[in-house]
């Protein structure tokens, strides 16, 4: 039966009565007209509106869920519209603003309310549940229900035994592969979209959804979907920032931080990530927790990064994509040759790629969040900070710059740096905590020419010494402050700059911190730098090792001023290398540096070229690809002003570290043109690795102590070699090398006594 039409002065008569109750504008009617006309009512469903309209005025802001459900319908776009003016209807038992659709005392609820209605005792567990099935008698609840593994088939599409969403002509199909009504999106008006959520404007897919979602962090000013407002302070923190305080987890029962609990019961991430299903992955057949199901199957955690990071051309189409499935021959293939439904085409460029959040690829949301994370709070990149925005890897390696981005501390010093200075200078970064973060940050904005360069190994200096004193009273900090600035301080500036001044700097820090040492020791026993007796100086000299006396430094400035008596403190008396390696343990180590290759690169390369040659880690640090050089049949290491030929067996590998660092790419800042090439590149773009780093290494893995092996070698080569000929080969000073040659080769006069005192008369 066809329905009747209504009149059309009874739909004039009911767009007045809804206007009448909005405020008047010339606009106003249009709009109900817009929202009236969507209905599609018909003549019985237009007079039951005007009744209820009659009988209830406050119908536009009562909230009440009762009447017709065309009226519930209207009032979905009228409260888009009128958002002051009109309120939307609510659950008649939990009161909240959703989608309506049960009848419940004469008045209307929601899907979850109904539920709870519809519970009845379990034949199982005995517990209130919603009914799923009947089964002796009684009902059994949807728990009981999912646990329940006899009624699983095989999936038609994935092949997983589960249970059945639906059932089709091919076969039943589990909640994944089951087919989901197709909308379009009331946001972005796409078609053939899977509704992720209907809202009172329609139904919207799974990217406007999370982008309507997204909030701002409290903690870090990160704006995303995962932002939320955390139950224990009631402000909104993103997952970095919230640290909940430490619960039991209910498997391991240790007392841990757990963010996320499953149906209210707190697991840790050790246990969750332990009792993850295990099956054979796909692609490398190892028995591993399962990360995804792709058109291949199931897949392990670092199969689905290679795919998705690591593209390769498509056995079926040619292009260069994610290769996900398997062709019937079996050969991989991309998610669109594959059958893959989802969307492949970024939003914003239009690229083919894996997508990320939003309907973006990788590249453009790592470029986003970098500018928000640089922005100067003005929604533009600051000024100072473009350098290192242009050299961040974003098109190369765009997943680790997002990483970066939410969970390096560095990176949010930077942005709040970016925000609350208009400008960034050295001073700034000082009058920070001397952290390894804030270090490290400024080691990349020198690189990238954000920040002047400058001698860090001595200017850094300069907040240490702040950061020393702050510890101590202010007596001491008024003697020791003008010494570093005025005495220490000034004198390491006035030295020759090199590469590095890193021993300079470790030589200052020391002079500066035993003078506080030694300042405390005395404020202790009650006493003044202007009271103190060269028993103090020498109880406090015997107290520890041949370092302290350095202390002859501070105490020759202090007696220059005026600040204390004459006192004595001795040079430290040089003693002759002890530490040596047996000949058969040197060339054990020096064949294992040749030939395992079990062993690191660059600790066979450090370790070679120590038991050989007797660099220092401070030398070997310092070592380029530029001071690698092959001439005709032969490779030469430049050390000092003369190469030197290597034996053929280091030469392989040397060369051989010498080609990776020519390629060497950091994880996300670039190198600026032109770049440093260092065999022993460090974390620092820009910068080689720490010397303690390169002695740590060989020690923990090779059981290689480098004083050893330095003064072993030196040894060696300063019995076969001039004392001028050995420094000019490894670009030590003469008198260095004129100590060793003395030190293995003493004057004839001394070895002519020794001589005489050993013959043995001959009768």
């Amino acid at each position: 039966m066809t329905p009747v039409a209504p009149a059309r002065d009874d739909l004039e008569r009911l767009i007045d009565s809804i206007a009448a109750r909005l405020p008047g504008s010339s606009q106003t009617r249009n709009q109900v007209s817009s929202a009236v006309a969507g209905l599609n009512l018909n003549a019985a469903r237009t007079t039951a509106l005007i009744h209820h309209l009659e009988q209830n005025p406050d119908a536009l802001t009562s909230g009440r869920s009762d009447g017709p459900q065309a009226w519930l319908t209207i009032l979905r776009p009228l409260f888009l519209d009128f958002p002051d003016d009109v309120v939307r209807a609510r659950c008649v038992r939990c009161g909240r603003r959703q989608s309506l659709r049960r009848v419940m005392d004469d008045q209307r609820g929601c899907d979850n309310c109904h539920r709870l209605i519809l519970q009845k005792p379990c034949v199982r567990c005995g517990q209130l549940g919603t009914p799923v099935w009947r089964e002796n008698g009684g009902t059994v609840c949807s728990h009981c229900a999912n646990r329940d593994h006899s009624r699983d088939e095989p999936c038609g599409g994935c092949g997983k035994t589960t249970r059945v969403a639906a059932r089709t002509s091919n076969g039943p199909l589990c909640q994944t592969c089951a087919p989901r009504p197709l909308h379009t999106c009331a946001s972005c008006h796409r078609p053939n979209q899977k509704a992720h959520k209907i809202t009172d404007a329609g139904p919207i897919c799974a990217n406007c959804y999370h982008r309507q979602k997204v909030a701002t962090c409290s903690g870090c000013t990160v704006v995303s979907c995962y932002v939320q407002r955390r139950p224990d302070t009631g402000t909104l923190l993103c997952t970095s920032c919230w640290n909940p305080p430490p619960i039991a987890c209910a498997r391991c029962g240790d007392e841990k931080t757990i963010k996320h609990a499953r149906s209210g019961t707190p697991i840790c991430g050790s246990c969750r990530a332990k009792y993850r299903p295990r099956r054979e992955c796909v692609e490398c057949r190892r028995i591993r927790p399962v990360h995804s199901r792709l058109r291949m199957g199931e897949v392990c955690g670092s199969c689905y990064s290679r795919l998705r990071d690591y593209p390769a051309p498509c056995n079926r189409c040619g292009e260069t994509r994610s290769l996900i499935g398997r062709d019937p021959d079996g050969a991989p293939i991309c998610g669109p040759c594959a059958g893959e439904e989802r969307t492949w085409i970024c939003d914003q460029c239009g690229r083919f790629s894996a997508l990320y959040a939003d309907g973006r690829c990788p590249q453009c949301v790592a470029r986003e969040r970098v500018a928000e994370r640089l922005s100067d709070g003005t929604g533009r990149i600051h000024p100072q900070l473009q350098p290192l925005a242009d050299v961040l890897d974003i098109d190369g390696n765009p997943r680790s710059v997002t990483i970066w981005l939410h969970g390096s501390r560095w990176s949010r010093l930077l942005g709040d740096l970016a925000r609350g200075h208009e400008r960034i200078t050295h001073q700034i970064l000082d009058d920070l905590p001397q952290t390894r973060h804030l270090i490290y940050l400024r080691q990349v904005l020198v690189h990238t020419g954000a920040l002047d360069q400058r001698d860090e190994d001595i200017e850094g200096t300069v907040p240490w010494v702040e950061d020393l004193l702050r510890r101590h009273t202010s007596s001491i900090g008024m003697i020791v402050r003008p010494y570093a600035t005025w005495s220490v301080l000034r004198r390491a500036r006035r030295r020759p700059k090199v590469t590095e001044n890193r021993a300079a700097r470790k030589y200052a820090r020391s002079r500066i911190a035993l003078a506080v040492s030694f300042l405390s020791r005395l404020e202790s026993d009650g006493r003044t730098l202007r009271g103190a007796t060269q028993t103090d100086v020498d109880r406090w000299l015997a107290g520890g090792g041949i370092s302290r006396h350095r202390l002859r430094d501070f105490v020759l400035w202090a007696h220059a001023r005026g600040l204390c008596d004459t006192l004595d403190v001795p040079w430290a008396e040089r003693t002759e290398p002890k530490a040596f390696l047996d000949s058969q343990a040197r060339w054990d180590l020096l064949r294992r540096c040749v030939h395992d290759d079990d062993v690191v690169l660059e600790q066979r390369v450090a370790g070679a070229l120590a038991l050989l040659y007797g660099l220092t880690p401070t030398q070997v640090v310092q070592l380029t690809a530029e001071d690698v050089e092959r001439r005709d049949d032969h490779t030469f290491l430049r050390l000092g002003h003369s190469p030197i030929v290597l034996p053929d067996s280091i030469a392989s590998t040397i060369t051989e570290l010498a080609d990776q660092a020519t390629t060497y790419r950091h994880a996300i800042v670039g190198t600026k043109p032109p770049p440093t090439p260092w065999l022993f590149p460090g974390a620092a773009p820009g910068h080689h690795a720490r010397a303690s780093w390169i002695s740590e290494q060989l020690n923990r893995d090779l059981g290689l102590s480098l004083r050893r092996a330095r003064n072993t070698a030196l040894c060696t080569l300063a019995g076969d070699l001039p004392a001028s000929v050995l420094a000019d080969l490894l670009g030590i000073h003469i008198t260095t090398a004129t100590r060793w040659t003395k030190l293995v080769k003493r004057d004839w006069a001394e070895y002519a006594g020794e001589r005489s005192t050993s013959i043995i008369p001959v009768d």
